[in-house]
C-alpha cells in the first residue's frame, strides 16, 4: 500500500533545507516533498513574489512530480500559502497543517513584522545572520529577497488575501498550530483563527518557538502524524 504524500513548505526567508529534519521524522509515514518557494534558497526567481503566485505554484509543483492527491505541512508562510491554494480551488489539496502561521495581517502588525527586514541593520547588528542568509540564498541573492519580504508583508497588511471572511470558507480540514511559547503568533492569535476556520483542530505544541530550531520536532511530528492520518 502506498503511503500518502505530503508536500511540506518553509517560511518567510526560509528555504526547503529548513524542511528536511521535520521531513525525515516524516518519511517512514508519507511520501515527503519539499516545496521551496521561488526566490529562495537555491530556486530561481521566476513570477510575482506575491502570496497568490506562490499559492499557484503549489500546484503547479504538484503536477511537475504528478502528485493528484496530498497534504501539506506549512511552516509559518508556507501554511498562509497553502490555505490560499486550497480557497484558489486547488482540489488536490485534502488537508493543512500550519504551525506558527500569522493570518492576522494589518498595517500595524505588517510595519512590526517588517521593521527588522532592512539588509544594512542586520549586517550591522547581526553579521552572522546575514552570514547565513548570504549562504542561503545562492539565487535571488539574500537582500533582495529581503527587500521582498518586506513588500509583501506590507501588500498583506493592506489586503489580506486570507481574513476572517475568506478563512470561514475553508472546507478542507485544518490544524492551526503554534508553539507554547511563540511570540510572533501567540496560542491566543491561533485559538482565534482555529475558531473562524470550520472544521479546524487547534495544537499548542509544547516547549515550542516560533522558529523550527527551537521546535521540540518529536512532539510535532506525532501531533501532524495524528492529524493527517486521523
Amino acid at each position: 500500500m502506498s503511503k500518502p504524500n505530503l508536500i511540506c513548505i518553509h517560511g518567510a526567508l526560509g528555504c526547503g533545507e529548513n524542511l528536511a529534519e521535520i521531513a525525515l521524522e516524516l518519511s517512514s509515514q508519507f511520501e515527503c516533498f519539499i516545496f521551496e518557494l521561488p526566490f529562495h534558497g537555491k530556486t530561481k526567481a521566476y513570477g510575482n513574489f506575491e502570496m497568490q503566485d506562490f499559492a499557484e505554484e503549489l500546484e503547479v509543483f504538484a503536477k511537475k512530480f504528478n502528485i493528484s492527491e496530498y497534504f501539506v505541512f506549512g511552516y509559518s508562510m508556507g501554511g498562509y500559502i497553502a490555505c490560499l491554494s486550497h480557497l484558489s480551488g486547488n482540489s488536490a489539496l485534502k488537508k493543512i497543517y500550519t504551525l506558527g502561521t500569522k493570518f492576522h495581517w494589518n498595517s500595524d502588525e505588517a510595519s512590526k513584522e517588517t521593521a527588522f527586514l532592512n539588509p544594512d541593520k542586520i549586517i550591522q547588528k547581526v553579521p552572522h545572520y546575514a552570514a547565513m542568509l548570504e549562504k542561503t540564498h545562492t539565487s535571488f541573492g539574500w537582500q533582495n529577497m529581503l527587500l521582498k519580504t518586506a513588500d509583501l508583508m506590507l501588500g498583506l497588511g493592506k489586503n489580506n488575501l486570507l481574513s476572517q471572511e475568506k478563512l470561514s470558507k475553508i472546507t478542507i480540514p485544518v490544524c492551526v498550530a503554534v508553539g507554547e511559547f511563540d511570540t510572533m503568533v501567540t496560542p491566543a492569535q491561533a485559538q482565534n483563527t482555529f475558531e473562524t476556520i470550520p472544521n479546524a483542530t487547534l495544537a499548542v505544541i509544547k516547549n515550542s518557538y516560533h522558529t523550527l530550531d527551537k521546535t521540540d520536532l518529536k512532539l510535532l511530528s506525532q501531533n501532524i502524524l495524528q492529524f493527517l492520518i486521523d
